[in-house]
């Protein structure tokens, strides 16, 4: 079943955008805590999954199903799944940076056995909380945001790619111990957007295409956008060698904070219709099954000082071109 959808911020999640996500005939609301933030931001991962154990993100869960609309979780999950405070007692476990110095910054060693081990254990941990209300069955935990990578001598023959789709199978492992039944997505974004050379998705692996360096003014494809043409020349090598199952777009077309390149006071949306329009049509050409874009900010203050979000608009867009 294809399915489109927006990703909001984790703690926008309630009555205004069930509301909005059902005028405009959305069949799935993603959520998105905010990545690398203090673990008692209201707006992190942590506060996300406290938040899920309690009544009022459950009676909004239940909302959302009630009108059609499923739920799923977009995160960067890997300062949770290996904390930095585990580097004293398994440094090891950490990537080598360049110079040869283990770091506790971002991501991990994977060709140490052990620390994939705890990385399956605690993506099982993760989606224990997660499957209660993931109702797709599609998961969408992500290695750390820009990221770096290990360069250990084990890991230097991987590329970035390869790394993060060897920890990305362990993650899937460990959610299947769960939900058998689920599925997860290989963020193909920035320096993970080139095909793995080294390592073969486990199978439920499904493709997530993120063009974040596009210039979303114009259409993917278009032959005067450089950067455009960049992204869009991965697809196909991208779609041979995941497969088009569950293949899901993950655009940027509704995102304020994309537009402001990710620096508050966010302004007013830039919407594109156009532009949208022909990519969605594009993206259905490829083969993709599922398309969605961050929609962060278009929130309850955004329609207090630019009215009503576009977001019904970009609904009838996407079904009457998607679904049509």
């Amino acid at each position: 079943m294809k399915s489109s959808g927006l990703v909001i911020w984790a703690h926008d999640f309630g009555p205004f955008w069930i509301k909005l996500a059902s005028q405009a005939k959305l069949t799935t609301l993603g959520i998105h805590p905010i990545p690398a933030i203090p673990e008692n931001d209201f707006r992190s991962l942590e506060s996300l999954l406290a938040a899920m154990k309690h009544s009022p993100f459950q009676e909004n869960a239940s909302m959302l199903r009630d009108n059609g609309i499923n739920l799923e979780i977009y995160a960067h999950v890997m300062h949770w799944i290996l904390p930095p405070s585990l580097f004293h007692s398994h440094p090891d476990w950490f990537r080598m940076d360049e110079s040869g110095m283990r770091c506790a910054d971002l991501n991990f060693c994977p060709s140490n056995g052990d620390a994939l081990q705890y990385v399956e254990k605690q993506t099982e941990l993760l989606a224990e909380t997660l499957s209660r209300h993931t109702t797709t069955h599609r998961y969408h935990l992500w290695i750390d945001d820009n990221s770096r990578f290990c360069h250990c001598d084990a890991c230097r023959k991987l590329s970035a790619s390869d790394q993060a789709l060897l920890i990305q199978n362990h993650m899937l492992a460990g959610i299947k111990k769960i939900d058998p039944s689920g599925t997860l997505g290989y963020l193909a974004y920035q320096n993970t957007i080139t095909v793995p050379q080294n390592v073969s998705p486990a199978p439920g692996m499904f493709l997530e295409y993120a063009p974040v360096d596009r210039d979303s003014r114009f259409v993917l494809n278009d032959t005067r956008i450089a950067s455009n043409i960049r992204e869009f020349s991965y697809i196909e090598a991208l779609m041979k060698y995941f497969g088009t199952s569950g293949a899901q777009v993950l655009e940027y077309w509704m995102d304020t904070s994309y537009f402001y390149r990710w620096t508050p006071p966010y302004g007013e949306l830039p919407f594109y219709r156009g532009v949208i329009a022909k990519d969605i049509q594009l993206y259905k050409e490829c083969g993709f099954e599922h398309i969605t874009s961050f929609a962060c900010g278009l929130n309850e203050a955004y329609a207090a000082e630019y009215g009503i979000s576009p977001v019904v608009d970009y609904g009838k867009i996407i079904n009457g071109i998607f679904h049509g």
